[in-house]
């Protein structure tokens, strides 16, 4: 199952890639037909992506994760992200 990483909440049904806020995907990874129980780990690329939108908020973010169906449309509503850490790499 792909999530897809946006700023702010995008409503169900949207088309992620083309999302104002969509900053990129994560996987669950299955094996042997049962869920992992850890966290959830994501590298994006967001370098054309980030600056606008934390320049537009001012510095803060409002990152949330939505299930994607195998459209790349969001099959339900975003959540919050809740992350221990998240680092910016310039």
């Amino acid at each position: 199952m792909e999530f897809g990483i946006f700023h702010g909440r995008p409503d169900v049904g949207t088309q992620s890639a083309t999302a104002p806020g969509f900053l990129g995907t994560a996987s669950r990874v299955l094996s042997a037909g049962h869920d992992h129980e850890a966290p959830l780990s994501a590298a994006l690329d967001v370098t054309d992506k980030l600056g606008p939108i934390a320049e537009h908020q001012k510095g803060t973010l409002e990152l949330t994760v939505a299930p994607l169906g195998a459209s790349g449309k969001t099959t339900t509503p975003a959540i919050p992200l809740v992350a221990d850490a998240v680092s910016v790499v310039s």
